[in-house]
């Protein structure tokens, strides 16, 4: 509004005090103003005196709301605040007796109530349309929730590296301080149970916790600030979230989180290496059998039995200790057996480890291994069919693919099990296992020639990748189904599968 047309129209006005030296930026004047404007239109209902008061202020009104809505509601616009506001002066101002002296404060008390009242108003709305689900949170301030999404975003592709830091900074701490840590903030015990289980003095443990977690938090800062983990150009936003977190109102709350989600790692960890250790038990009992142990070819044979099982039991423990009840390995047989009975204990092994990691590839394979074994061939066969539909890691299906064969060479279905082969033979052609089955199969399919050529192409495999249990099967095996078929070992390329000391073709 021009102000020379401001200050006109203000002449007009009866007991305007100076309409000359009115400032309108000033807002001790503009509140004289609008006290003078006010009075006048409630005493003698003079509604040019209020749209005078309205053309004055409205500006000003409406820079008042954008200040209180950007901080507040930004959904809420700003005119209709200042606009609501003169409304509801204009309707209620002949209730009041008293003059209104500061007409600005006034205006920033109304607007930012009645900002209040429609956001408990959709608040209201929101749970009442949503009754039936009580358990659903209130509705969040909409800058919260940005905030908080960015943070879960920066945690979710980061938390994993901050949690191992977290875990490597606890280990640091005294013993003291770990063991008061966790009994607190993970088991949840009172202080008076926390001084009496680690021998404390009552008074000192508020502080020994309080303490523990500043300097748990500390090392954690300082941890981030030198790591190279985390990726150069989001680490201060990563400190900043850590900062917030561990230092804000919630700090307690948070570094009790920040703890759990480090044991938790640490338990799921453990799980896995205890299924890995169930795992190479279950493979030392089976390779223990001795119709397994001379026909199996294995990268990495795994160690004794008696030693595998002290850790499988000692890691247990272990878990038990940290809250881990379901970790059983009781049905573990000590000492393992031998025979027919290490048989049943690597179905015991493989039972543990289904409970431990589900029914995962390798525990199938291995179960398959069992039922061939047993004799169990056509249950084998369902087991290793079902997870050829499965995407499975790449030497997990390799022995898919391999026992699979075996189980129908077993059944003497070796037309199939030479399809088997084929299926596979562009992704392991030079697999030994692979090649020692077409062997087999194309012998008892008197297909000399194809038997011939995987006999060649087995002895050159052999020579650049010795292998015991395939110098042992070109020993023993080869030669029995050579003569089978009426083959001189001279075709193969040798005239004697027994040129070396150590009976493998070289």
């Amino acid at each position: 509004m021009d102000s020379g047309a401001l200050i006109e129209r203000l002449k007009g006005v009866p007991d305007f005090p100076d309409p000359e030296a009115f400032d309108p930026s000033n807002d001790l004047h503009v509140d004289e103003a609008a006290r003078v404007l006010l009075d006048r239109f409630r005493q003698v209902q003079d509604t040019e005196a209020f749209t005078l008061l309205f053309e004055l202020t409205h500006d000003r009104l409406t820079r008042i709301a954008s200040r209180i809505t950007s901080r507040i509601a930004p959904n809420v616009e700003p005119d209709d605040l200042a606009a609501g506001f003169m409304a509801r002066l204009f309707a209620d101002l002949n209730e009041r007796r008293d003059s209104v002296r500061r007409f600005l404060a006034l205006a920033y008390t109304s607007m930012k109530n009645e900002v209040f009242d429609q956001l408990r108003q959709q608040k209201r709305a929101v749970t009442g349309g949503l009754r039936y689900q009580d358990a659903l949170d209130d509705p969040r301030d909409p800058a919260q929730v940005a905030q908080d999404d960015e943070e879960h975003d920066l945690l979710a592709r980061y938390g994993r590296q901050i949690v191992e830091l977290t875990a490597e900074c606890f280990s640091d701490l005294e013993t003291r301080d770990q063991r008061v840590l966790v009994a607190r903030e993970i088991v949840g015990f009172s202080y008076d149970r926390v001084a009496s289980m680690l021998e404390l003095d009552g008074d000192q443990v508020g502080m020994i916790i309080r303490r523990a977690r500043q300097h748990l938090a500390d090392r954690l800062l300082e941890r981030l600030a030198g790591t190279e983990r985390l990726p150069r150009e989001t680490l201060a936003s990563i400190q900043e979230v850590v900062v917030r977190r561990l230092g804000g109102r919630d700090r307690v709350k948070d570094m009790r989180a920040l703890i759990r989600r480090m044991l938790d790692l640490s338990a799921s960890e453990g799980r896995r290496r205890l299924a890995d250790l169930v795992y190479e038990l279950a493979k030392a009992c089976l390779l223990s059998v001795k119709r397994v142990s001379e026909r199996t070819l294995v990268q990495a044979p795994p160690r004794r039995r008696d030693v595998v099982l002290d850790d499988v039991r000692h890691l247990a423990r272990r878990l038990t200790s940290v809250g881990h009840d379901d970790v059983d390995v009781s049905p573990l047989a000590e000492p393992p057996r031998s025979g027919d009975g290490a048989l049943d204990d690597t179905r015991a092994c493989l039972a543990v480890l289904a409970h431990l990691e589900s029914t995962s590839g390798r525990q199938q394979v291995a179960l398959a291994l069992c039922h061939i074994h047993a004799g169990e061939h056509a249950d084998a066969e369902g087991i290793l069919r079902r997870l050829l539909e499965v995407d499975l890691p790449t030497i997990t299906r390799q022995n898919v693919f391999r026992n699979l064969m075996l189980a129908l060479l077993r059944q003497d279905r070796f037309e199939e099990a030479l399809a088997v082969a084929d299926d596979c033979a562009d992704e392991w052609p030079d697999d030994p296992v692979r090649i020692m089955n077409v062997c087999f199969a194309t012998a008892r399919l008197q297909r000399a020639e194809r038997f011939v050529a995987a006999a060649r192409r087995l002895l050159e495999v052999q020579r650049e990748h010795p292998a015991p249990v395939v110098g042992s099967w070109i020993d023993h095996e080869l030669p029995h189904l050579a003569r089978h078929m009426g083959i001189g070992l001279a075709q193969f390329g040798t005239s004697d599968a027994r040129d070396d000391e150590e009976g493998t073709p070289r």
